[in-house]
């Protein structure tokens, strides 16, 4: 039987698109870790996001540790930006001056996303899964766009 363009197409399509096993994505860096940012420009990427949102970067000052970087109401901060430092143990991570500890970074902001235990505010992880999905809406596009854009030049 004669495969038609579409056929052809879409199977080049589906054998060519690169697959992501959870392994590969669990082991990838998080889109909220910021390592190169400075506090400033931490604050500069913050000002106009919504309260939660949050980054966290390597310490300026204090060497082997992170900040936490988080968007807050102007009554907890008046500049609207408060950032918490985030020690590591050998057992894992906590943020300074509190008693839980997390096994890594992912588990910490995961926390502090569902429970406000610790912070002020709830931590916003569904602001980076917008990114997220506006970036792979984008990368998905450009590989569809070329991969049609060779395979109608071979055709």
């Amino acid at each position: 039987m004669k495969q038609t363009v579409f056929q052809k197409l879409k199977s080049k399509l589906q054998a060519a698109k690169p697959s992501r096993s959870s392994e590969t994505m669990l082991n990838e860096k998080p889109i909220w870790l910021k390592n190169e940012l400075t506090r400033d420009e931490a604050s500069d990427y913050l000002m106009d996001k919504e309260i939660g949102v949050f980054v966290v970067r390597q310490s300026e000052t204090i060497k082997d540790c992170y900040v936490l970087s988080v968007k807050v109401a102007r009554f907890i901060n008046v500049k609207g930006i408060s950032h918490y430092i985030i020690v590591k143990s050998k057992s894992g991570y906590a943020i300074r001056g509190f008693n839980k500890e997390f096994a890594d970074l992912k588990s910490l902001v995961t926390h502090c996303s569902f429970i406000r235990d610790m912070l002020p505010v709830l931590l916003n992880l569904s602001f980076y899964r917008q990114e997220i999905i506006s970036h792979e809406k984008k990368l998905n596009d450009l590989f569809y766009f070329s991969s049609m854009k060779s395979s109608l030049h071979s055709a």
